[in-house]
């Protein structure tokens, strides 16, 4: 009991951290003279959210709570090789600290000591489990932060700073990164640019936050177009087409572009056809993803402002519903 006792409050060390931690960026960026300065000190380790750090979806809210009673029966009952794989499907109950506390409690108790030795046994391989997922999340986020750094530093200027909006050859560059890297732009890596927008936007850094939403805007894209050949200059005879080309162009150029192609003198498809369009990548594409993790979110609320804007500009209320259940 008083083992158990002692791995309650490495426990409760352990699970505060997975709690609270996030991949924040210390003195990551300041603003001078209207501009965004990148600076090379980045201190973002042991800060993983905890979803991210065992490779899984982001929390969600709309999932019923689970009950630790039966979380801590499922554990007892499974084999020590099982064990890591609950502990990742239950992450969000594990990682509370008042979740060792009631492991504790019914330590204290249980009638045999038989129970009280497998309660104190699960708490123990608990820690050791919750040990490695912390390692492995700083491990993950000093990976996913070092490549956001990589890519966002093309953008920048000769010397280190960022001109928002970002220069056109800057945003070319910035796509080019995107896309050279696309396929280790996972969800440790969203979610560490999500997370920097949140502590920049708390540190008024709108520069900077705007520079991220386009990096979240560009890989979005990379993953919905079908054509990877087509650029913002190709010419588009289909509603699949004319989809892929706004897909590669700037978000900025997407109303003329849209205005042009729906409303022009030679429109491309109708306003209707572009949302079928729209409404039939969601279904391939985005439905396809494990749901609620960030890359479907990332790129259903990306596919949703596009929606928007093609409604807006044919003034139409109908139009593709985004669905990631």
């Amino acid at each position: 009991l008083h083992s158990c006792r002692n791995h309650k409050m490495r426990a409760l060390l352990l699970g505060l951290l997975l709690a609270a931690c996030e991949p924040l960026c210390s003195g990551f960026v300041l603003t001078t003279r209207g501009r965004t300065r990148v600076l090379p000190s980045f201190d973002n380790s042991r800060r993983m959210a905890a979803g991210a750090a065992a490779g899984g979806p982001p929390p969600s809210t709309g999932v019923p709570a689970e009950d630790p009673d039966d979380v801590i029966k499922s554990m007892l009952a499974a084999a020590p090789y099982e064990l890591p794989g609950l502990v990742s499907r239950s992450l969000k109950t594990v990682s509370s600290p008042t979740f060792f506390v009631r492991i504790a409690e019914l330590s204290d108790a249980a009638k045999s000591e038989d129970e009280k030795m497998a309660l104190s046994s699960l708490a123990t391989n608990l820690v050791n489990t919750l040990e490695v997922i912390v390692q492995r999340t700083e491990e993950k986020v000093d990976g996913a932060s070092t490549l956001l750094q990589e890519i966002l530093a093309v953008a920048a200027e000769d010397d280190g700073e960022f001109m928002v909006p970002l220069a056109p050859a800057k945003a070319a560059a910035l796509r080019e990164a995107v896309l050279e890297n696309r396929a280790s732009l996972d969800d440790s890596f969203l979610s560490t640019v999500q997370a920097w927008m949140r502590k920049c936007t708390d540190n008024g850094l709108e520069g900077m936050v705007t520079i991220l939403q386009q990096v979240l805007q560009l890989y979005a894209s990379s993953m919905l177009i079908a054509d990877d050949s087509v650029n913002a200059d190709s010419e588009a005879a289909s509603s699949a087409a004319l989809l892929d080309k706004v897909f590669a162009t700037s978000s900025d150029g997407w109303d003329a572009l849209l205005r042009e192609s729906l409303l022009g003198d030679s429109p491309v498809c109708s306003s209707e056809l572009l949302l079928a369009e729209v409404q039939a990548r969601i279904e391939t594409v985005v439905l396809a993803q494990e749901a609620g993790s960030y890359s479907q979110r990332v790129q259903a609320e990306f596919l949703r402002e596009l929606s928007q804007r093609i409604q807006q500009l044919a003034g139409s209320t109908a139009g593709a519903s985004i669905t990631t259940e």
